[in-house]
């Protein structure tokens, strides 16, 4: 039985130099394997981070976002997550095995994940006080931000869905919310 990763592999052989987005690859995929419920997202983030994939013959790459690409030949080396198998085991015991943002346990459907509070891109060290414990629905929201602009952009979210239900009591709260984002993000 093939696994999720040997099918997208076959697919990206089958279509190389095409882009697809995540949505594109669930339909078509969907459409091989027609009587299967194929959960490829976890998958598919995996493969542009493995570099080059012997059995293709080639790498998967990302050229923009929820967007991939096969390459036949070498790929570019990429920088593995820094955090150890022992250090994310620590994480997860110290987090409860919940989600850090939304409380949310691990589901078949939404698997727990170790990310960086502050992103590598953005100094962020892979050390125990920097990682935390994120849904794939929290990580995917939480992209690349800080945890600092994550918390904005979801409580900007939130701002916008009670304003727009003429919930004043929780836009009055939310606001207060945000000047305390301001009054810290300014030192």
């Amino acid at each position: 039985m093939k696994t999720v990763k040997d099918k997208l592999q076959k697919f990206f052989k089958e279509n190389e130099n095409k882009v697809f987005s995540l949505k594109e690859l669930n339909e078509e995929l969907t459409k091989i394997y027609p009587d299967e419920n194929l959960y490829i997202n976890r998958s598919i983030r995996d493969l542009p981070k493995r570099g080059f994939i012997e059995e293709m013959g080639g790498y998967v790459t990302k050229p923009s976002r929820g967007h991939y690409k096969f390459i036949k030949g070498l790929a570019p080396s990429f920088k593995k997550s820094p955090f150890s198998q022992a250090m994310k085991k620590k994480i997860l015991k110290r987090d409860n095995f919940r989600c850090s943002w939304c409380g949310c346990p691990e589901t078949k459907d939404n698997p727990l994940q170790i990310d960086h509070l502050i992103a590598e891109d953005k100094g962020g060290k892979g050390v125990y006080e920097n990682g935390a414990v994120f849904c794939t629905k929290c990580n995917i929201t939480k992209s690349n931000l800080d945890i600092t602009s994550f918390g904005r952009k979801a409580f900007e979210k939130y701002l916008h869905i009670s304003k727009k239900e003429k919930d004043d009591v929780t836009s009055d709260f939310l606001e207060e919310i945000l000047k305390v984002f301001d009054k810290y993000e300014r030192r």
